[in-house]
């Protein structure tokens, strides 16, 4: 998973894009949206969450920025896509993963 910015032409504004690769090839990708009243992120409309590297959900005073991120029912909306929309697809199923962080490409 790679996360850079956001494609500026869309509405409503986003503030990051995420890609999902399978060796070195995207297998889906989009912008992060953010829910109006809520401090929730989504990435194809699944609810995404971040969290510190010992698995609590890091707070506005949390020293470190989060280590890991989980997107809530992606391993589900894999296998349905697969299903429907993308049948011929070589990549393994993704099932419900936990994304660490690796590096900083900047």
């Amino acid at each position: 998973m790679h996360f850079g910015p956001a494609d500026p032409s869309t509405y409503p504004p986003s503030p990051a894009a995420a890609t999902i690769y399978y060796q070195n090839q995207p297998i889906y990708q989009g912008n992060l949206a953010i829910s109006s009243g809520y401090s929730m992120l989504y990435f194809m409309a699944l609810p995404v969450y971040f969290f510190n590297t010992d698995l609590t959900t890091p707070t506005a005073a949390s020293p470190e920025p989060p280590g890991i991120v989980f997107i809530a029912g992606l391993g589900s909306h894999d296998y349905y896509a697969r299903r429907r929309e993308l049948p011929n697809a070589t990549h393994p199923y993704l099932l419900e993963t936990l994304w660490q962080f690796n590096r900083c490409p900047l």
